[in-house]
């Protein structure tokens, strides 16, 4: 596991765009989505992580804001069911920890067919009350 390099961004993005279209999303151009990331006060390179395949593709990654709010987390379909997921929002609860923070928070669409909900559930993450953020 390891922050992804700037010669690895564009396999980074592939992979969000594939996990995005797979769920019926449309996600944006590689220069559009950079652009946005980039340019985000919250961005921190050392917090896009990635796994990788033995051949060294990016097999599953995890992006978080400074502010420890989960971006995007995805992985690839042949590596999916193997942990990697886990290991990514492990690996990132302990760096927000070494910086300070309490905790990491995220999205989750209801009914998620990639079974996320039950990961996020085992890694004791609960939903938020109505007005809480």
């Amino acid at each position: 596991m390891a922050a992804v390099s700037d010669g690895q961004l564009r396999s980074f993005h592939a992979l969000l765009a594939t996990s995005n279209e797979e769920d019926g999303e449309a996600f944006p151009a590689f220069a559009t989505w950079w652009s946005e990331v980039s340019s985000n006060s919250e961005f921190d390179p050392a917090l896009c992580l990635a796994v990788f395949d033995p051949e060294g593709n990016i097999a599953a990654l995890a992006h978080c804001w400074s502010s420890g709010f989960l971006r995007e987390i995805a992985v690839a379909r042949e590596q999916r069911r193997r942990g990697l997921a886990r290991a990514l929002l492990l690996h990132l609860m302990a760096l927000l920890r070494e910086r300070g923070l309490a905790s990491l928070r995220l999205k989750v669409e209801q009914g998620n067919r990639h079974g996320a909900e039950a990961l996020y559930r085992s890694l004791g993450f609960r939903p938020e009350k109505k007005g809480e953020s």
